[in-house]
């Protein structure tokens, strides 16, 4: 069996050079919790499918391929940004437990979701509007309202007891 990447970019595959792979291994080791170092493309894996071989290709393995091939894409193309489009089988389904996950957002504090980890803004595209309420590139964006953070937009004049802690909406 095969589950593998196809890009634009790339074609099949990432057709990663032995110095980019070292990179990306260098940024995997760095990053917190540290990553094992990849040995092989991860844009495509092949394994023996069945009880008796390798086993079957579950959401597990398609999540720890998906942020493989992420690291990967990352360092090979530093200006651009990835796009990912899978089919809905059940093994596709599988997210970081950290994930933004748009369905679970909402227009007011709270909500089902479980707060992502915090983001760091690293350009300028991810402020979006600034009417007062951004932080600048290279401080974290928090998705529960932190002390000290004005009320929800929606709600300028909620006092802070009512949404500090929540998650932001």
């Amino acid at each position: 069996m095969a589950s593998a990447f196809s890009s634009d970019c790339d074609g099949m595959g990432m057709c990663m050079s032995d110095e980019l792979m070292k990179t990306v291994n260098a940024a995997r080791a760095a990053a917190n919790p540290p990553r094992e170092p990849l040995t092989t493309d991860p844009g495509v894996r092949l394994f023996e499918y069945g009880k008796a071989r390798q086993g079957y290709w579950d959401s597990a393995e398609m999540l720890k391929q998906v942020i493989d091939v992420m690291d990967c894409f990352k360092a090979k193309h530093p200006n651009k940004q990835m796009l990912l489009e899978l089919d809905n089988s059940g093994c596709h389904k599988k997210m970081a437990s950290d994930a933004y996950i748009s369905t679970h957002l909402n227009w007011g504090i709270g909500g089902a979701q479980q707060a992502p980890a915090p983001l760091k803004i690293t350009t300028e595209a991810q402020l979006g509007r600034n009417d007062g309420r951004c932080v600048e590139v290279g401080q974290m964006f928090h998705f529960i309202f932190q002390a000290g953070a004005p009320p929800p937009y929606l709600h300028p004049n909620m006092v802070a007891e009512e949404y500090v802690g929540k998650a932001k909406g």
